[in-house]
């Protein structure tokens, strides 16, 4: 099993060696973890210039920072959010990296392979609000199956080992899109299907989307259950 681990800090960090210890504690489980720390290798912040989504993210002066990450993503089948909490909310570093992703969102070109990821949400303090702006890209990127788990600002092992737990538990269920998600998905085609030429309205025809496809049922998808 394949998983892609995304911290907010950087690796060098104190936050860094829990991660780590968390990513070790995981492999005794034989998953292969790929570990991304922030920033990530992105040198610069998402300027909203919308290239991405006009003309292709590989248009994007940082794409070939953050494309490898998106691939990780995509290709894993969980990913696992460990993030601390900076001034009550998510770390500017993750926060860059979910702006860079905005082409992936469902109004505009996602990933069918999301649509039946699973992520989990370990957020490394008491507020809510990091983990809530995670599940909230995780949901525009088609992901239904999100599980949050709150620790210790600095990881004890036992909370670690019990964060693993969750993320094997994880690995081993199927997912399907929720109804909210398929609703969205139902709602973004019928805007989709009103624009003029762009680069979403393509992307979308090709996959054959604007017709009665749909994302769960492509052979791409990561389970053989049916509606």
């Amino acid at each position: 099993m394949k998983v892609t681990v995304i911290a907010g800090a950087s690796g060098e960090s104190a936050f860094g060696d829990g991660v780590r210890q968390f990513c070790e504690i995981l492999r005794e489980s034989d998953c292969e973890i790929k570990e991304w720390y922030a920033p990530f290798g992105i040198n610069g912040f998402c300027e909203r210039c919308m290239t991405c989504v006009r003309e292709g993210e590989g248009k994007c002066r940082y794409s070939r920072e953050f494309m490898p990450l998106w691939k990780s993503m995509t290709g894993a089948d969980l990913i696992v959010f460990f993030t601390p909490v900076y001034e009550k909310g998510l770390p500017a570093a993750m926060k860059n990296l979910f702006e860079h992703l905005h082409f992936a969102n469902m109004e505009h070109r996602p990933n069918e392979r999301m649509f039946g990821m699973k992520a989990l949400i370990l957020q490394a303090g008491e507020s809510k609000t990091a983990a809530a702006d995670i599940s909230s890209s995780a949901a525009a990127w088609g992901i239904s199956a999100v599980k949050t788990f709150f620790v210790s600002p600095i990881p004890a092992e036992s909370e670690l080992r019990i964060a693993a737990k969750k993320a094997c538990a994880m690995l081993v269920k199927k997912a399907l899109p929720s109804f909210s998600t398929r609703i969205a998905f139902a709602a973004c085609r019928k805007r989709v299907s009103g624009y003029g030429d762009c680069s979403d309205k393509k992307y979308w025809t090709e996959k054959g989307w604007l017709g009665d496809t749909v994302p769960w049922k492509n052979s791409d998808f990561r389970t053989d259950e049916k509606e």
